[in-house]
Parts: C-alpha cells; sequence; structure tokens
C-alpha cells in the first residue's frame, strides 16, 4: 500500500513557512512522518504537494496542479481550487495522511496495521472547538486509508461536481468526503463533524497525535512531550467536585476510587498533572471552580544527558513555592464549601 502525505496549500496566513515543515522537538512534521512510516517498514512513500519544496525527502512527489490557498473562499469554492484536491487519486489502495499532523509513533502502528474494506476515516477525539464536555461531538479528520478506489475517487470527483454547481456554502473538507462516502445527508453550510450520527468505517487515534492549526499549539505539544518525559514537575490531586477534561491525555498515574470512564473524573480519583493543569483545576478556570485538592508536589526526576535531545537543552524548573501556595488556598476553599453545606443541613 501507498503511503500519501498531504502537503499542498499555502498556510502562511497564519505561519510564515508551509505547515508540514513546522519543527516540533526538533523536528519537522513531515520528516517525522516519513521515519515513523519507515520504522513501520512502509518504504511506498509519497508527498501530495503543489508547491515545491519537499524535493529534498528523498520520497516520491505527486505534483498537484490546482490552485487552493489556504482561507480564501473565493478560490476555494471552485472544483479547482478545493481542498479536496489534495486527495491525489490513486488507481491502487494507498493511505492518506494530513501533512500537519504530529504523530505518536503508536498512532503511525496502529494505521498501518488496520485492516481496511473499502475506505477507513482517520481521526482524534475533537478537543479545539471549545465544546463542552468530552468527545461530546465532532472528531478531527487527519486521513483516509483506502482500500476500494474506485469508491473513493468517484466519492471525491462527485464532490467537485457539486462545488462547480454551486451547492457548497463553505469550502468543503474531509468530513463532507465522510458524509459522501457513506451515503449521509450533506451539510451544505458549515463541518458537519458529527461522527456519531454516522455509521461508516474509521479508526479514532487516543492519545498525543493532534494537528497544527494555530502557531500556540506548538508550545501545548513540546509541553506535553516534556510531561511525557519526565521533564516537569508533576501535581498529584485529588478530585473533589467531578467532572470531565477534554486533556484527559495529560493526566498521569490515575487511581480510580469508582467508575472508569475516560475523560470523567469522580470524587476520591486520584492522578498527577503539570503545574498549568494544577492551576486549572484548582480555580484558574473560567468559571473559578475548584474541583481538586492538591495533595503533593512531585519534583522532577533526574535526567540524565543520554534521555535528552542535547545536554545543551534546558529545562525551566517550576516555582514549587507557588504550589504550596495554590494548596493552602484549595484546603481553605474545601473547609469553605464544608462549613455552607453543614450550615444548610
Amino acid at each position: 500500500m501507498k503511503y500519501i502525505i498531504m502537503a499542498g496549500g499555502n498556510y502562511k496566513d497564519q505561519f510564515e513557512t508551509p505547515k508540514p515543515l513546522l519543527e516540533i522537538d526538533g523536528e519537522k512534521l513531515i520528516e517525522r512522518t516519513i521515519r515513523l512510516l519507515r520504522k513501520n517498514n512502509i518504504t511506498d512513500i509519497a508527498i501530495s504537494t503543489n508547491i515545491d519544496v519537499y524535493n529534498y525527502l528523498g520520497v516520491e512527489i505527486l505534483q498537484q496542479e490546482h490552485e487552493y490557498i489556504h482561507d480564501n473562499p473565493e478560490t476555494n469554492l471552485k472544483s479547482n481550487g478545493c481542498w479536496l484536491n489534495a486527495y491525489y487519486l490513486m488507481d491502487e489502495p494507498c493511505c492518506y495522511l494530513h501533512g500537519d499532523v504530529y504523530w505518536s509513533e503508536e498512532a503511525i502502528n496502529k494505521i498501518v496495521n488496520a485492516k481496511v474494506e473499502n475506505t477507513m476515516f482517520i481521526c482524534i477525539p475533537d478537543r479545539q472547538d471549545g465544546r463542552s464536555g468530552y468527545n461530546i461531538k465532532g472528531r478531527e479528520p487527519l486521513g483516509y486509508k483506502v482500500q476500494n478506489n474506485k469508491m473513493f475517487n468517484d466519492a471525491v470527483n462527485e464532490m467537485k461536481k457539486m462545488i462547480d454547481e454551486g451547492k457548497f456554502k463553505k469550502d468543503p473538507i474531509s468530513w463532507h468526503l465522510y458524509r459522501k462516502l457513506n451515503n449521509i445527508k450533506m451539510v451544505f453550510d458549515g463541518f458537519g463533524n458529527d461522527i456519531f450520527h454516522t455509521k461508516g468505517d474509521y479508526i479514532t487515534i487516543e492519545d498525543y497525535t493532534t494537528d497544527i492549526d494555530m502557531p500556540r499549539d506548538i508550545p501545548k505539544i513540546e509541553k506535553y512531550l516534556k510531561l511525557m518525559r519526565g521533564e516537569l514537575d508533576m501535581v498529584k490531586v485529588e478530585v473533589i467536585e467531578g467532572f470531565t477534561l477534554g486533556d484527559y491525555q495529560k493526566l498521569q498515574n490515575i487511581v480510580r476510587k469508582g467508575v472508569d470512564i475516560p475523560g470523567g473524573l469522580f470524587v476520591g480519583d486520584v492522578f498527577e498533572c503539570d503545574e498549568d493543569m494544577a492551576k486549572y483545576l484548582t480555580g484558574g478556570n473560567k468559571l473559578n471552580k475548584v474541583v481538586v485538592k492538591v495533595l503533593e508536589v512531585i519534583p522532577k526526576e533526574d535526567i540524565s544527558p543520554k534521555d535528552t535531545k542535547a545536554e545543551s537543552e534546558k529545562i525551566i524548573p517550576l516555582d514549587e513555592e507557588n504550589l504550596k501556595t495554590i494548596a493552602e488556598q484549595v484546603n481553605k476553599a474545601v473547609k469553605k464549601t464544608t462549613k455552607k453545606k453543614t450550615s444548610k443541613k
């Protein structure tokens, strides 16, 4: 099967470089994707693009001929300028991977080993659009794995025909293609990204894999990688009021008191998180709501040079004194809450 990294379009309205060439943790996104594919014994790798910057990578270039420019509605609502052109249509089984994604090793391994009958939608839980709760609605598209090329190619071409007929009010994206492939009622004036009302074949990546939407996403990912490597202080907390958390995957060493529901935390549950998450959960959120109490601060482990990307890399220490202050404030807040409840009774 051919693996095609989709790297077309121009995103210079948000970034100074094409998104697949953005660097995270010392490695460009597209270079990381190629490296992880090769690590999984994938040798048939290609890049689908309409710009000339990827020749240095030593893989096949599938040169697109279209006019797509990111966030240009006048051009994108024509078949030759729509985002769907990023799917370089093939006559052989292939896997399309979005080029602006920071993939985990586990995600690429899962995709490579996934069995697909016709078409498989690759996605992650949508945590970036501000919805409350966890996975209530939507998925973030990361690509397709295609076995039935005729089915896939016909759907793309039919979508382009619909674009030229003026049916879409917004540039159609992966979600519209998903609906077309699975005979779901089309949404012409929005994204239509509600996977729970559809029945198509899909694979969900449930880890730190994420696409890059804005420049601010990069430091968030790099911080999470430091957290995973044990390069950040951790805070051990206990839940005092149940809640759901979109960034659930960032929690470590969760000890459940009762039910185990991904994304849901319940009274008595204990877990470890970083300083920013601790601040957020102890009142630093929009509602100023305290939902956990701090039990202890766990200093980061000593990281030897062999465990870091470079001996010269600086690790900024966190303010332990500040966390002690947070713990005191939280405990005071808990006492006040307890007194109020007692007085009502």
